[in-house]
């Protein structure tokens, strides 16, 4: 409570726009999950019912000491050239044709604007990419998804990776109360 009030707290708490999935979603969704060290860059169809299947292979890759400590540039042509190569790999599972819009996970701390903007507000972790703190990494990568042409991609939602793993347990399961990172 006092962390989510903006007071002192030994937990560090920002609010997220995160709702709260019910298990009876359906569709075709994908996703970018940018962690500390690795990044990935995947898929899923719900079918309602708390079930799910994969789109394809899950694209993964390690972020490397030049991503940590160059420039924002660097960092997300990387991010989206993943992008690129998830979408490459699984072309019988994406329909190239239609909009693809993915959800974000960004595990540094943010404040979260909208549903789909938010502004870094520090690095942790190691890293000291330039160019990124006060900026919107949505607005980032879309950029470098620009850079390579990538115009059928929209970033539609952003939020740390605690929340996003909070939306994955409330599709699964029932009763899911809360959720952590370690």
């Amino acid at each position: 409570e006092e962390g989510l009030a903006g007071r002192s707290s030994s937990l560090r708490m920002i609010p997220a726009y995160v709702g709260t999935p019910t298990g009876e979603e359906k569709g075709k969704f994908f996703f970018i999950d940018a962690g500390g060290s690795n990044l990935r860059v995947g898929g899923v169809e719900l079918d309602g019912n708390r079930e799910y299947s994969m789109l394809g292979e899950t694209e993964e890759a390690n972020f490397k000491k030049e991503h940590k400590i160059g420039t924002s540039e660097e960092l997300f042509d990387f991010i989206a050239g993943t992008i690129q190569k998830y979408i490459d790999k699984n072309r019988g599972f994406i329909d190239e044709d239609k909009l693809l819009e993915f959800g974000f996970t960004w595990s540094f701390p943010a404040e979260q604007t909208g549903i789909a903007s938010e502004t870094h507000i520090k690095w942790v972790k190691g890293w000291e990419t330039k160019g990124v703190v006060g900026k919107d990494p949505v607005e980032l990568l879309n950029a470098s998804l620009a850079k390579i042409g990538l115009t059928n991609v929209r970033i539609n939602a952003i939020c740390n990776d605690t929340p996003g793993t909070k939306a994955v347990g409330d599709y699964l399961y029932s009763n899911c109360s809360g959720a952590a990172i370690l």
